[in-house]
Order: structure tokens, then C-alpha cells, then sequence
């Protein structure tokens, strides 16, 4: 599907509140610093920080072997008689620290894989990154247990944390993200440090030992969902599929709905947050982005949502495609603006 770049600037307002929405063109633009592009004003943020929007860089080509190094299926947790494991990609030739980047692939939390998101990873080792895709319990696995794949991954950005030396990780520069379900997953993890989102997770079966969550110094969802206390903001599917994550209606289980709903949780220490969202999306409405971003912004939180243009549910996170250009340049850009590789 092809989408096509347009320049309006605009102001959304929902709930009361006034929510600077990038729509390909909106609110603020700017350049960044890995494109020769003249920038614009920055983004208003309720803060003195920004977000920038970035319509042009340079995406590299997928990098060889020489120059990343791919380590597959490393284990973080052993449960209900299997491992959990992630894969983990790093740039060669570095014995400096480097940021990290964690992402958590989509599939409704009954589906879907970290290989899915294995040319991201590789992508970001290639600009310097330390890059892992996370592998976590799903609804469709016997023995499913709320909220599991939270618990999970928590205890992979623990085990991350705790071999940092290992990946040469630099503990003070993390980011996290997630498409559809993943970025739902990210922006539950990250906005919301309640140990009771490991509930579902044993301490002895995680790998981490005693070491403590990182701090996450950024975050960016792709197309997730920021309240699952209201199944209409969803597609029929999508909500059916919250359902069984929840193991029950939120009606039925409201403190649980509560815990994992991001836009509960918004207070001032969250991290910076970035959302790539659809505007044709109806399997997770845009209004779900819309109200977290106001909500962000509200409590002094720098949050921006990109907005595209006819595009739907599903959209690669980091693509060389030309319609897809600003969201993938504006990820970049916020990574490096955050991270500094």
C-alpha cells in the first residue's frame, strides 16, 4: 500500500486536551542530523525537550555478516519446562559501550515471533546499536498465565541488564519498542514499573538473579494499543484477542485491564515516547495513540504521535520503502537524538 506525503499543519484536540499530531507533514517538523535536510521549527512538547520529525536519511542497505554479528535463541527464562530467549545482534569491531535497543514483535499475544523483526535488529547493530528481539509466552501456548508476556519481558530487560558487559551495553542508554501487540507490550513495561506485572514469572526461573529493571530512556510504539479497559477502541479481533490475554473481558477483570492500560499509568519520570500509527488502522483505532499522546503530554512527558496517511494496521517498523520513509526516519532519528550512538 502506498501512501503519499503531504505538508498540513494541524492541531487535534480530544478529552479537553490539545494533542500536536504529525500527520506526514504536521506540527513542527525538523531535520535531523544523519540527513542534509533544512529543518523547521521543533515539536512543542509540554516540556523544554523535543521530538523531531524527520522526512529524509539515509537508510542503509542490509548489513553482512562482517559487519554484524547475530547471536540466536540466547535464554532469559526457563518456564513450564522451556526456555525463553531472545536474539541479539551487535555491531563488530567495537569495544566501546553502545545503546540498546529492545523490540517486541506483534501477533495479538497468541502469535507471531522474534525472528519477525530480525532485519530491524541487524539494521540498528549495523548504526551502532546493541539490538534485541524478545521472544515471550503467548496466549495460544498451554499453561498461559496473566500477564505473562509482561512478566517476561521484564525479566529479559533484567538478564539484558545483568550481562551488559557481555553485549558491551551501556545500562544508561536503553530504548524499548514494539509493533501492534509488542508495542502495547513496550509501552505497558515502560510506563509502568508495578512488580505486579511479574506475577506470571517465578523469581528463580528468571535469569537475571537479583539484578533490577534498567531504567528506559526511550520509547516508541508501532500501531499498539495505549487502554485496554475499552475493547471498542479495537477491531473485533484485536479485542477478542485482548481478551484472552486478559483471560477474561476487562469488565470481568478491571484491575487487570488497569495494569496493562499505559495511559493509567502516564506521570511525569516515563520516558520520552515516539507512536507510529495508522490512520486507517482498525485494529487498533488511532483515537488509542491519540488520548496516550495527550496524556503524556499532559503530565510533562516529551511525546509525539506521527500520523500516516492511508496507511492501516501492520506497516513494517523500519523500511527502506519510500512510503514509509518518515516513520522510519523519525525512529532513526529519535533513537539517535535519545541514545547517541
Amino acid at each position: 500500500m502506498s501512501i503519499r506525503a503531504r505538508s498540513a499543519r494541524g492541531v487535534i484536540r480530544t478529552a479537553g486536551a490539545a494533542i500536536c499530531v504529525i500527520s506526514i507533514g504536521a506540527c513542527g517538523e525538523n531535520s535531523a542530523a544523519i540527513a542534509p535536510t533544512v529543518p523547521e521549527p521543533p515539536v512543542q512538547t509540554a516540556s523544554a525537550d523535543t521530538i523531531r520529525r524527520v522526512t529524509q536519511c539515509l537508510v542503509p542497505p542490509a548489513p553482512s555478516d562482517a559487519i554484524v554479528t547475530v547471536q540466536n535463541d540466547v535464554r532469559y527464562a526457563w518456564v513450564n519446562g522451556r526456555a525463553l530467549a531472545f536474539d541479539i545482534a551487535t555491531p563488530n569491531g567495537s569495544a566501546a559501550l553502545r545503546p540498546l535497543v529492545v523490540l517486541f514483535h506483534g501477533g495479538g499475544f497468541k502469535g507471531g515471533d522474534k525472528r519477525t523483526l530480525v532485519d530491524e535488529i541487524r539494521l540498528l547493530a549495523s548504526l551502532g546499536y546493541t539490538a534485541a528481539s524478545v521472544n515471550y509466552r503467548l496466549t495460544s501456548e498451554s499453561g498461559y498465565l496473566f500477564p505473562a508476556p509482561y512478566s517476561d519481558a521484564r525479566c529479559a530487560l533484567r538478564v539484558l541488564s545483568a550481562r551488559a558487559a557481555t553485549w558491551r551495553i551501556d545500562p544508561a542508554r536503553i530504548a524499548i519498542g514494539g509493533t501492534s501487540a509488542g508495542g502495547a507490550l513496550a509501552l505497558g513495561i515502560g510506563l509502568n514499573n508495578d512488580v505486579a506485572l511479574d506475577a506470571a514469572l517465578p523469581a528463580a526461573a528468571c535469569d537475571a538473579g537479583t539484578t533490577a529493571i534498567p531504567p528506559i530512556a526511550a520509547l516508541i510504539s508501532w500501531y499498539g494499543g495505549g487502554d485496554t479497559r475499552d475493547l471498542l477502541l479495537f477491531g473485533t479481533g484485536t479485542a477478542q484477542a485482548l481478551t484472552e490475554m486478559l483471560g477474561g473481558t476487562p469488565a470481568a477483570f478491571p484491575a487487570r485491564a488497569a495494569l496493562v492500560s499505559p495511559i493509567v499509568h502516564a506521570n511525569r519520570a516515563d520516558p520520552a515516547t515516539l507512536h507510529l500509527h495508522g490512520i486507517n488502522d482498525d485494529a487498533v483505532q488511532i483515537v488509542q495513540a491519540l488520548r496516550l499522546d495527550s496524556a503524556l503530554r499532559t503530565v510533562g512527558v516529551p511525546s509525539v504521535l506521527v500520523s500516516v496517511p492511508g496507511m492501516g494496521h501492520g506497516f513494517a517498523p523500519l523500511s527502506s520503502d519510500v512510503a514509509l520513509r518518515t516513520v522510519t526516519c523519525t525512529a532513526l532519528g529519535f533513537l539517535q537524538d535519545r541514545l547517541k550512538p
